[in-house]
């Protein structure tokens, strides 16, 4: 959607209560105005679409009791918390972002722990490298571990490129990039409670992510 100025003479009163609002929902007086503007006019902007799948996102997480949300003022933005299987259960964050790009939108997730110990850096470190693999393995045509994934201080990223999954339904792809991460996190459960059964360990996990393939039925 493209973008453009115009000229509007509003009455100053006006102005002044969409400023308070958009300041409100941290964004600027143009998008504002423009969500409002589409919203009479029964037009989804990609902001707004952005907003409903995540929105999708956390209705498939909720029920989920292990899962605390941390409330954010941005409509491209979920932060979602949750125990880590390890000895003192420390938290590991996973933050969702969609964001906008050349090459059309694209979804940024962080799975992140916060600690000192040296051993679970080691493990945590160890997981990834075997996920990695996992997903090199198993969606060889839509993977690239360069372009898709980094790591470093205990922070795991990974990129979805939704140019060519935009015209999919809200609830669906909320759904599957929701999906994604629950099997993320059940693997790194197995991982932890099983670091000492190195082949059992991959087995489960190569099991989680066919599982989730099956029943998202695509590949974000």
């Amino acid at each position: 959607m493209g973008k453009s100025v115009y000229s509007l003479i509003l009455n100053d009163e006006v102005i002044k209560k969409i400023d308070t609002l958009a300041y409100a929902r941290r964004t600027s007086r143009s998008n504002y105005i423009s969500e409002v503007l589409a919203s009479h006019v029964s037009y989804t902007t990609p902001q707004q679409r952005i907003k409903d799948i995540l929105d999708a996102a956390r209705a498939f997480l909720e029920p989920y009791e292990k899962y605390a949300f941390v409330e954010m003022n941005s409509n491209s933005f979920m932060d979602v918390r949750t125990a880590l299987s390890y000895r003192y259960r420390p938290t590991i964050r996973y933050c969702l972002e969609i964001l906008g790009r050349d090459k059309g939108p694209f979804l940024k997730l962080k799975a992140q722990v916060r600690t000192q110990s040296s051993s679970l850096i080691s493990a945590i470190e160890d997981f990834f490298t075997i996920w990695q693999k996992v997903e090199k393995q198993l969606i060889p045509d839509a993977y690239d571990e360069v372009e898709m994934t980094s790591y470093e201080n205990v922070c795991y990223t990974r990129f979805f490129f939704l140019n060519d999954r935009m015209n999919i339904e809200e609830q669906r792809l909320g759904k599957a990039i929701a999906a994604y991460i629950t099997t993320l996190d059940k693997a790194l459960d197995i991982f932890m409670s099983n670091m000492d059964n190195t082949d059992y360990v991959i087995s489960d996990i190569y099991a989680a992510y066919k599982e989730y393939y099956a029943k998202t039925g695509m590949i974000i």
